[in-house]
């Protein structure tokens, strides 16, 4: 470097990678500086004490050459510490790799002043090296020789991929738990997940965090889904894909089943209720738990039952099965599975079906649970006494509320009000013995809050069965009334009046008899 040495006493060069400014004093006009890298900058110590950098007349002459092969600065035996570094980005520029690479990007990091960030990218360009071109049989001696803190994602991530690369896994898992599980390619850690369950099955929240990546990268073996069958928790499309995928492999599901089936029913998410259908059914089919069972045909019981919401079949097969192997199911499951066979009259075709179907129906009258819809029974089914000539009326709402009912019939001029029973399957009912061509008018009061919305009952129904109450012959005289049916009438009159006189005197009052 030339300058004017009246003007400038001392040059400055900073190099990017060292900490510390060097100092050159001038001792004439010419000074010879050490800029072998492009890293560097430089200013000027006047002689007025400023430090000048850009209002400085110099000029630089470069005394060294570039070399075509870096093996012929030897010749010079430059002690100079900056020649390593040159040496270190010759060799990155000019993409030089080979068994020499290493000592020259190590001796570049030893020198003395240079920066913590000078050290951590020669570290990168070293890990670069061992991944792509490094053929040791072994790599320990180099693990030992690497800055394993303040790794960048991308340096840690490829020192990882050798650590794994040469079966060092108790030092690769090292660095996972300071950097991350999941930053090396699934199918690298698919390698190592396997190696570490088949050193030990024990829940370990690695493992948990390993397993779920190469399961979601669809990654796995027997190992892996039979760890995650036991441990994994996750939503419910990504449970699901676990039992397919676990049901798939043949690898036993029983207790997975059983958490999915659970899981499901507490987030009640519609969208997967056919998969809810599809794990029960395998699993009941191979043999379920009781409890699990029934907490699945309640569900069900209450979805379709209080909700009205159409739900699964094998729901109304375990309830049928269970009552006939008289396991005790909830009241809800009973009054479900009747109200569905009701909705499908033919069913009561098949012995079996209306057997069950007229236990239920006597047992749930037995304990006054008495529904609007055992009307679709007359004439199949043989009606409770309790239960015939009665019209019930049926609200859904919560369990602990108070429910009035308000009505009147036909021509009344005020309501009535009478609490309705909640019974137990959570349904408030009121009862009413209506007549031909009655009309009721109703509408709720709900704690203390009045539902003005009305409702209206026209009573047209007549009984077709065998099993006819007093209630029933009445309305039929009303009937043929309303028709003009006079010679109808008067039979009718006259079977009730006979009827009504032998039920008198057959069943005469223990105290009252003579």
């Amino acid at each position: 470097l030339t300058a004017d040495c009246s003007k400038v006493k001392a040059v400055i060069v900073k190099c990017g990678y060292m900490k510390e400014p060097a100092i050159y004093e001038m001792t004439g006009n010419d000074i010879y500086i050490p800029l072998y890298i492009s890293n560097c900058s430089m200013a000027f110590i006047c002689t007025d004490g400023v430090i000048r950098r850009n209002t400085v007349n110099y000029e630089i002459e470069k005394i060294l050459e570039e070399p075509l092969d870096i093996t012929l600065l030897d010749e010079y035996d430059i002690e100079e510490p900056y020649i390593a570094l040159f040496r270190a980005d010759y060799c990155r520029k000019k993409h030089i790799y080979n068994a020499d690479t290493p000592s020259i990007y190590k001796k570049a990091a030893m020198v003395k002043g240079v920066t913590y960030e000078y050290r951590q990218l020669i570290n990168s360009w070293l890990i670069e090296y061992y991944k792509e071109y490094y053929e040791g049989e072994t790599f320990n001696d180099e693990y030992s020789d690497l800055i394993k803190d303040g790794l960048d994602i991308n340096t840690a991530q490829g020192l990882i991929e050798i650590l794994l690369e040469y079966g060092m896994y108790y030092e690769a898992r090292e660095l996972m738990e300071r950097y991350g599980y999941t930053i090396v390619p699934a199918g690298k850690m698919f390698k190592f997940i396997v190696h570490e369950l088949t050193a030990s099955v024990n829940k370990e929240s690695y493992k948990d965090i390993l397993c779920e990546y190469v399961f979601r990268n669809h990654l796995y073996n027997e190992l892996v889904l039979e760890y995650m069958v036991d441990n994994y928790n996750g939503s419910d499309k990504d449970m699901y894909r676990l039992w397919k995928s676990a049901s798939d492999f043949g690898v036993n599901i029983k207790n997975l089943s059983e958490r999915v089936i659970s899981q499901y029913m507490f987030t009640q998410d519609k969208d997967y209720y056919d998969k809810l259908t599809q794990v029960f059914t395998d699993y009941y089919n191979k043999g379920a738990s009781q409890l699990i069972a029934k907490a699945y045909i309640a569900y069900n019981s209450f979805l379709y039952f209080i909700k009205g919401k159409n739900v699964s079949d094998i729901t109304f097969t375990v309830v049928k099965e269970c009552y006939k192997d008289k396991i005790g199911i909830p009241v809800i499951c009973l009054a479900a599975w009747l109200k569905k066979v009701s909705e499908n009259i033919k069913e009561l075709n098949k012995p079996d079906i209306k057997d069950t179907a007229q236990k239920i129906l006597d047992e749930l009258c037995a304990k006054e649970i008495i529904y609007d819809y055992y009307k679709r029974f007359n004439g199949v089914l043989n009606i409770p006494y309790n239960a015939c000539g009665v019209t019930v009326i049926e609200y859904y709402g919560n369990p602990d509320n108070k429910v009035v009912i308000n009505y009147k019939v036909n021509d009344a001029k005020e309501y009535a009000s009478a609490v309705m029973k909640c019974d137990n399957c959570g349904v408030f009912t009121y009862r009413l013995s209506l007549f031909y061509n009655d009309k009721v008018i109703y509408n709720y009061t709900i704690g203390t809050d009045t539902n003005t919305k009305e409702y209206n009952i026209l009573y047209d129904n007549l009984n077709d069965g065998d099993n006819k109450g007093r209630f029933d012959a009445i309305n039929e005289c009303l009937a043929s009334e309303e028709l003009r049916d006079m010679v109808t009438l008067k039979k009718l009159m006259e079977s009730y009046a006979v009827e009504d006189y032998v039920t008198k005197q057959l069943f005469v009052p223990e105290n009252m008899r003579q």
